[in-house]
């Protein structure tokens, strides 16, 4: 977990960001779907509702993991693409170290630390906000709010 708590509004605004894609995704399933189970007219009507009904499932267990995992590599903050993946530690010391890659979000806010292994203690992607002192790196403060999603 995070040292720092998310306001109400973060929190609602990313909820609500996880939503949107959602709810986009479901007409792009619907209508995709239906033209594959009805391009070629000589198939019958059995047929092509079995094909609708495939093609649902799988686009939405594809479109449903794609949202996910873009949700897991954005700022909790600004929503932001997180950049920059760099390799931290090595394999071979994983016994004792931490493993894995971090990225960055380019208005400051942060880094994610996602471990290569899991581990007893470091199983899932952890958040690491920074504090003000890292300012100084992040000349631009408006490059996250300037739409680069």
């Amino acid at each position: 977990m995070s040292s720092r708590k998310r306001s109400w509004s973060t929190r609602l605004r990313r909820w609500s960001f996880l939503d949107t894609k959602i709810f986009l995704l479901l007409p792009i399933v619907y209508f995709v779907s239906l033209d594959l189970a009805y391009l070629r007219p000589s198939v019958d009507a059995l047929s092509s509702e079995y094909i609708q009904i495939i093609a649902s499932f799988s686009i939405c267990l594809f479109g449903l993991r794609w949202t996910l995992r873009d949700q897991r590599q954005r700022c909790p903050v600004c929503l932001g693409k997180l950049t920059h993946p760099a390799r931290v530690g090595q394999p071979s010391r994983n016994f004792l170290a931490w493993n894995g890659t971090e990225l960055i979000c380019v208005g400051g806010h942060g880094l994610l630390h996602v471990p290569d292994i899991p581990t007893s203690w470091f199983s899932e992607q952890r958040w690491l906000y920074l504090d003000p002192s890292w300012e100084v790196l992040f000349v631009e403060p408006g490059l996250a709010s300037a739409g680069y999603f």
